[in-house]
C-alpha cells in the first residue's frame, strides 16, 4: 500500500478515543524469545493490546491531522501484521487513512510466537505432539490477533472526545547495559568477576517519558510510558506474561482507577537489560524472577503517579499536532566472502555430525542457525542493497514521537533525543516492522550476540542514517529542513 505523508500541520483542539483488547491465546502456544522451544503452561497475567487514536480539529470544524498508535504485549510486531491489521480496517472507518496507524512491542519473551518460518527450522517440533483443540500455531495466532487488533482500532477511533493532554519526565532504574567488555572482547550477560572485566559496553538511560490525558472534566483516561528497557525480567518462563509491563499496568490502575489506560513503549535498548550485571545476586533483587518483575513494575508505577501532578499542570486541549509517514532505505549489513566460506565450513561440519533427521542441541543449533543466517545474507545482498523500514514522527505539542523497527542500540536512540528540538522526545523501536538487533561498531568490534551479522539485517552505517533521518523528520515539524543548501565560501 502506498504511504501517507503529513497533512498540513495546524493547531486544533484535540481528540483522543482509547481502547484496550486481552490478546491471551485460550490455547497452548510456542513463546518466542529464545532458541529453545517452550510450550505456554498456563497465564501468569494477561496480554493486551492497547490503542489511542488521536485528532486535532480547528477552530471551524475542519479536521486535521491523525494518529493511531498501538502497543501490543508481544516480542515484536513483524509490517506482515501491520499490513494485516491495515487490510482489515479497509472500508470500516472511512475517515482514517490506514498509513496513519503505527504499532509496537513491549518485547517480552512470554508471549506467542509470531514467527512466519517454519518451526522445524527453529528445532522446534514438541509442538507437534499436541492436538489442534489444545494448541495454537503462530499463523492461527496471527489470525486471531489481528482480528482483535482491528476491533480495538475501531473501538478507539469511534471513542475519540476532546481531550486535554500533558507530559513528564519521571525517573526509574530499569535498563542496564547487558554486555561485558573484557581486555579481548565483549560478552552478552558475561560474568564481570574476572580480573580482565573492563566495564560495561554502553550507556544506559533511566528517563521515563510519561504522556498523560484526561477528557474536558479533568478525568485520567490513559498514560503513555516510554522506558528504554525491554520488558524481560521472566523471559525464560513457560507461562504468558506481560512481564514488568503488565506489573505496571496492574499498580498504575490500582492507584488512578482501573479504567485508566496504559500505553507502554520500550525506547531504544537492543543492548539493554533488566539486569544489573555489576550488582546481580548480591544487593539487588534478583531480576530473572516474578518478585523482580513486581518491583521493576512498581518503580516505573511510581514514576508515573509522582510525576501526575506536574503534568497536570501544563496540560492543554489545543495544540499542533503533525504526523508524517515516509519510507526510508537503510543499506544492508553485508558479509565478506571470508565470512561466508568460514560459515559454510561451520555449517557442513555440523551437518557430517547430525544426521538430516537428527534434532541438534543446544549450542551447535545456535552455530548452525548463525551459518544458515550468514549463508543467507550472502543471497540477499546479491539481490538487495538495502532495507526498506516505514519511519512514523509526529509532533503532539511540545513532544515528538519517532519510531524504528529495530532493536536499537541505546546509543542511537540517546543521539535522536539529544538532537531533537522537541521538549522531549518519545523514541519507540520495534514499531511498524521486527529488523532485529542493530549494534554499534563498538559492539561489532566486540563480537557476541546481538551483535554478529546474523543477528541483525542493518549495521552501524544504517543506524548513523537512520538517526539522520529520524532527527529530520522530528525537527522538520520545528521549522528545520534538516539540510543545508549553500555554504558560505563556496
Amino acid at each position: 500500500m502506498s504511504i501517507s505523508m503529513s497533512t498540513p500541520m495546524r493547531k486544533g483542539h484535540l481528540q483522543a478515543g482509547w481502547a484496550t483488547v486481552d490478546i491471551t491465546p485460550d490455547k497452548k502456544v510456542n513463546l518466542q524469545g529464545q532458541f529453545y522451544e517452550r510450550i505456554s503452561t498456563g497465564v501468569h497475567d494477561p496480554i493486551y493490546a492497547t490503542v489511542l487514536a488521536i485528532q486535532v480539529v480547528e477552530e471551524n470544524g475542519t479536521p486535521g491531522d491523525q494518529a493511531v498508535m498501538i502497543a501490543c504485549d508481544l516480542v515484536s510486531v513483524s509490517k506482515t501484521i501491520l499490513e494485516k491489521l491495515r487490510e482489515r480496517l479497509s472500508g470500516r472507518i472511512t475517515d482514517l487513512d490506514p498509513g496513519k496507524i503505527l504499532i509496537s512491542a513491549i518485547h517480552t519473551h512470554t508471549a506467542p510466537c509470531i514467527r512466519e518460518a517454519p518451526l522445524e527450522s527453529f528445532n522446534w517440533t514438541e509442538w507437534k505432539k499436541l492436538s489442534s483443540q489444545e494448541y495454537m500455531s503462530p499463523a492461527e495466532y496471527i489470525e486471531f490477533l489481528t482480528g482483535r487488533l482491528a476491533e480495538a482500532v475501531v473501538a478507539a477511533w469511534n471513542n475519540r472526545r476532546p481531550a486535554k493532554v500533558g507530559m513528564a519526565l519521571g525517573h526509574a532504574v530499569v535498563g542496564h547495559c547487558r554486555r561485558v567488555v573484557f581486555d579481548d572482547r565483549a560478552v552478552m550477560y558475561g560474568s564481570p568477576a574476572t580480573t580482565n572485566f573492563l566495564g560495561l559496553e554502553g550507556p544506559s538511560d533511566h528517563g521515563v517519558e510519561l504522556m498523560y490525558f484526561w477528557d474536558m472534566d479533568d478525568k485520567l483516561t490513559g498514560v503513555i510510558i516510554n522506558a528504554a528497557c525491554p520488558a524481560q525480567v521472566v523471559e525464560h518462563e513457560k507461562v504468558i506474561s506481560a512481564d514488568y509491563f503488565g506489573a505496571t499496568r496492574r499498580k498504575i490502575k490500582e492507584h488512578f482507577g482501573d479504567a485508566v489506560q496504559v500505553l507502554p513503549q520500550i525506547a531504544p535498548a537492543g543492548d539493554q537489560s533488566p539486569r544489573d550485571l555489576i550488582r546481580r545476586g548480591k544487593s539487588e533483587t534478583i531480576m530473572n524472577s516474578f518478585e523482580g518483575m513486581e518491583e521493576l513494575g512498581q518503580r516505573i508505577a511510581d514514576a508515573c503517579i509522582r510525576s501526575y501532578e506536574s503534568a497536570k499542570k501544563g496540560a492543554v486541549s489545543e495544540l499542533v499536532f503533525g504526523h508524517s509517514v515516509e519510507d526510508i532505505y537503510l543499506p544492508i549489513r553485508k558479509v565478506t566472502m571470508g565470512e561466508v566460506e568460514q560459515a559454510q565450513k561451520e555449517y557442513d561440519d555440523l551437518m557430517q555430525k547430525y544426521g538430516a533427521e537428527d534434532r541438534v542441541p543446544g549450542k551447535d543449533f545456535v552455530k548452525l542457525f548463525n551459518c544458515r543466517a550468514v549463508l543467507d545474507r550472502k543471497e540477499v545482498q546479491e539481490k538487495a542493497s538495502f532495507y526498506k523500514m516505514e519511519l512514523h514522527a509526529l509532533r503532539l505539542g511540545d513532544a515528538a514521537f519517532v519510531t524504528n523497527p529495530f532493536e536499537l542500540y541505546i546509543e542511537y536512540g540517546l543521539r535522536i533525543k539529544a538532537r531533537s528540538k522537541a521538549k522531549q522526545t518519545f523514541a519507540v523501536q520495534l514499531s511498524c516492522g521486527a529488523g532485529s538487533y542493530l549494534p554499534t561498531r563498538k559492539a561489532i568490534s566486540g563480537g557476541s550476540y546481538g551483535a554478529g551479522v546474523a543477528n541483525g539485517i542493518v549495521g552501524p552505517e544504517g543506524g548513523d542514517l537512520l538517526v539522520e533521518h529520524s532527527v529530520a523528520a522530528i525537527n522538520r515539524f520545528w521549522g528545520d529542513k534538516g539540510y543545508t543548501e549553500r555554504t558560505r565560501g563556496l
